[in-house]
This record gives structure tokens, C-alpha cells and sequence, in this order.
């Protein structure tokens, strides 16, 4: 009995264990499931990489057979390659190898000296001068006579310009060339160019000196200043300031200084520079107009013998003066 009792004690925990043992199973089975699945899996993944394996080592055959056979073309090759590549070396052997590429310069700038690549901005610059000179020997303000209308009196002004224009222009190019030497590309370009340049520079100097009088010359010296600066006569203009990189394309020098450049260097058009030249000076020739319209009735208004009243109807400051120089008169015979 005490055996048989010992006996069922295990059995019953045998029983246990083997109960125990059932439920991980059952809890484990899927895991189980899956690393069945995986294993599948791999086993797929190595067949198929044996396959491939298998390849590559088809295709190592095959290009180790191309090796053999460029081998053996190189070898048969190589005798007859050496004796065609045997070279008698000269001197010009020598030269080509110490100097394969050999270079060519080409100057677009047809400049032969320093006068003729500095001829443009001295010309533009001689021609503004021209222009300051001109309007201070000259009035052009007073007519001659009465004129009938205020066409009449512009044009009796503008055909001084005109003349001197085209004089200084003809005369300064023809001085260039007979005693400087210089040798424009496109002589009759280079003309049409001074000429344009020297009625805009004499318009502009013109309009300055009959709207504001005295200040005018003061104004005109003042864009002369400008110019020489922004104009990129002497330098590029990168190498001036930011200041005159802005008003480089408003001035009307650097567009003389950029057309004299190629109709006396380079060769290449110069429509457009002449097309804004042209542009510039119909602006400054309506202004010179409308500036006679507005002053014409005043004229007609005046005793023309009278320079004192004549020339207080051209500005306010002088129309200032006259009045005073009127008042004092009346003053003096009251005083008597």
C-alpha cells in the first residue's frame, strides 16, 4: 500500500507536468506555425540564390573564354602593331610633342595708340566744352527784331546752333585726322555721331541757360562734372563707383563715348547709340520750344527798345530786378 500510495503521487504529478506541458504546446503553436512558414521561406530563397549562383558561374565561364581569346588576339597582335608604331623622331616630332596646341589672338579693338582709344571721350568732352562756350558768347534769348510768332524767334536761335554745330563737328574731325592721324573705321558714322553729340550737348546747355539764367551755367558745369565720371571714358564703369554705375545709361555722354568707339575701333553698328542721342535731343528741342511759346506773350507785351524790360521777361529774377530798377526810378523824381 505505502508503495502503491507513492506510486499515484507521481503519477498524479507526472499527470501535471505532462498538463502543463499540452498548454505551452497549444500556446506555442503559433509561433511554431510561423517559423515553419519562415523556414519554407528561406528554403525558397536558397534555391533561388543557387540558381543565381549557378548562373554567375556560367557567365565567369563565358568571360574567362573571352579573356583566352583577347589574350591570344593581343599577343598576335602586338608584333606587327610594334613594328608599325616604330617613329623616325625629328625636330618638328619634337616641337608638336613640347607644344601640341598652338593659339591665335584676335583684337576686336582696331585701337593703335592711346590717342585713338582715348579720342572718344576727349571728343565728347571737347563738345560739351564747345557747347559752354558757345552759349556764353552768345545770347540766345534776345532777338534781333520783333519776331512775328514764337516759331519765328526759336528758329532765328537754332539755326546758330545748327551752324556752329556742324562746324565745330567738321572742323574738330577733319583736325583729328589731318594732324592726329586718326583713323576712324567709319569716317562718315563718326561725323553723323560728333555732329548729333555736339546739337544735343548745345540744346541741352541752351534750355539750362534760358530757364534758369545764371544758375544755368552753374547747372550745365555741374552735369559736365557727372559725365566725366559716369560716362566710362577713361575706365569700364565697373570700376567706378555704385553712384555712377546708376546714372551711367541716363547721361548723354556715355552714349557718345560708346558710339565714337565703334564707329572709330570696333566696327560695329551704331544705331542704337544715335537712335537715343536722337531721342535725347527731340525731347530737349520740345522743351526748348514750349519754353519760347511760354515767354512769347510776354515779349509782344514790352517796349523791344527796352533792354531792362527785355530781359526780365526770360526768368523770375530778372523780372525781380526789373522792378525794383523801376521803383527806385519813380522814386528819384519824387525825391526832386
Amino acid at each position: 500500500m505505502p508503495g502503491l500510495t507513492t506510486g499515484v503521487g507521481q503519477l498524479t504529478n507526472g499527470a501535471q507536468r505532462v498538463g502543463n506541458g499540452l498548454n505551452q504546446l497549444a500556446a506555442n503553436g503559433n509561433t511554431l506555425t510561423t517559423g515553419n512558414t519562415q523556414l519554407a521561406n528561406g528554403n525558397q530563397q536558397l534555391a533561388s540564390g543557387a540558381q543565381q549562383l549557378a548562373n554567375g558561374a556560367n557567365q565567369v565561364t563565358v568571360a574567362d573564354q573571352t579573356i583566352q581569346s583577347g589574350n591570344q588576339t593581343l599577343a598576335t597582335k602586338l608584333g606587327p602593331a610594334a613594328k608599325q608604331g616604330q617613329v623616325n623622331p625629328s625636330k618638328l616630332t619634337y616641337q608638336q610633342i613640347a607644344k601640341p596646341v598652338t593659339t591665335t589672338h584676335s583684337d576686336s579693338d582696331q585701337a593703335a595708340n592711346n590717342g585713338t582709344g582715348m579720342a572718344p571721350y576727349m571728343l565728347s568732352v571737347s563738345l560739351f566744352v564747345g557747347a559752354l562756350a558757345f552759349n556764353m558768347m552768345f545770347d540766345l534769348y534776345t532777338p534781333r527784331k520783333h519776331p512775328q510768332s514764337a516759331f519765328e524767334w526759336w528758329c532765328s536761335k537754332a539755326i546758330l546752333v545748327l551752324v556752329f554745330a556742324l562746324m565745330e563737328s567738321t572742323i574738330m574731325l577733319g583736325l583729328m585726322m589731318r594732324i592726329d592721324a586718326l583713323t576712324p573705321i567709319h569716317p562718315f558714322a563718326t561725323w553723323l555721331v560728333l555732329i548729333l553729340t555736339a546739337l544735343l550737348f548745345m540744346t541741352i546747355v541752351a534750355w539750362l541757360n534760358l530757364v534758369f539764367g545764371k544758375a544755368g551755367a552753374f547747372f550745365s558745369m555741374v552735369l559736365l562734372v557727372l559725365q566725366l565720371g559716369g560716362s566710362a571714358g577713361t575706365y569700364p564703369i565697373q570700376l567706378t563707383g555704385r553712384f555712377f554705375q546708376m546714372i551711367h545709361p541716363w547721361l548723354p555722354m556715355s552714349h557718345s563715348v560708346s558710339g565714337l568707339r565703334q564707329t572709330l575701333m570696333t566696327g560695329n553698328s551704331v544705331l542704337g547709340e544715335l537712335g537715343i542721342l536722337a531721342l535725347i535731343l527731340v525731347l530737349f528741342v520740345a522743351f526748348t520750344g514750349l519754353f519760347f511759346m511760354r515767354r512769347y506773350p510776354r515779349l509782344a507785351q514790352i517796349d523791344f527798345d527796352d533792354p531792362v524790360a527785355l530781359k526780365a521777361t526770360q526768368s523770375k529774377l530778372a523780372t525781380h530786378i526789373q522792378r525794383r530798377l523801376r521803383a527806385k526810378a519813380s522814386d528819384e523824381p519824387d525825391a526832386h
